[in-house]
């Protein structure tokens, strides 16, 4: 007989707690017609990070060189895909001279942006001939070439016959950012953002 009155308060903070739940959900329901949108203040953003295929190494020499193959952004206004450079340390170290390789099936607007890099850090870029490339900090000398290959194995063999060496390989099929650390010291770690909503 003792367990009757058990069930019974058990039962009433059953009913009030799913009683508090509903009047809460009910405060916080947007309708359709309500002003959210792109002018509202609070706005979520999701990225998922992930490794594209490749490979990371230590390049011996005066230059470091990093090879991005991407067959087309993700929901990106404008094919624009953006390539993060930062030194891996923030040592005195001089950085080597930084060439890259961009290639793409489709055209891409590659945009470089740079945190904590000298100014004149010389950047040569080597890009699909039906993309472009782009920074407002960085000062650099820009290459169509017609004959860049997509295809993994066929881009590391042509990235290591004309530049001897790589610091890092990146081949993925999707992505609209991707993140590369200069400099000298771990094997790099570089990786892309595949999907931006």
């Amino acid at each position: 007989m003792s367990s009757l009155p058990n069930v019974g308060w058990w039962i009433f903070c059953f009913v009030f707690i799913w009683e508090r739940l509903k009047a809460q959900g009910a405060e916080v329901q947007c309708s359709p017609g309500d002003a959210v949108g792109r002018q509202h203040p609070v706005r979520g953003l999701l990225e998922r990070f992930q490794v594209g295929r490749g490979c990371t190494a230590r390049e011996q020499g005066n230059k470091e060189t990093h090879v991005i193959a991407l067959q087309r952004p993700t929901n990106s206004p404008g094919n624009m895909v953006t390539v993060f450079l930062k030194p891996l340390t923030l040592s005195s170290a001089p950085l080597r001279t930084l060439h890259l390789v961009l290639s793409s099936i489709l055209p891409i607007t590659w945009w470089l942006k740079a945190e904590l890099l000298p100014p004149d850090l010389p950047v040569f870029v080597q890009v699909s001939p039906n993309s472009s490339v782009q920074s407002q900090t960085l000062h650099l000398h820009v290459q169509m070439v017609h004959s860049l290959p997509f295809r993994l194995h066929a881009l590391h063999r042509w990235a290591l016959k004309h530049h001897g060496n790589l610091s890092s390989l990146i081949h993925t099929r999707q992505g609209n950012r991707v993140y590369i650390r200069l400099g000298e010291g771990e094997p790099l770690r570089n990786y892309t953002i595949l999907e931006k909503v």
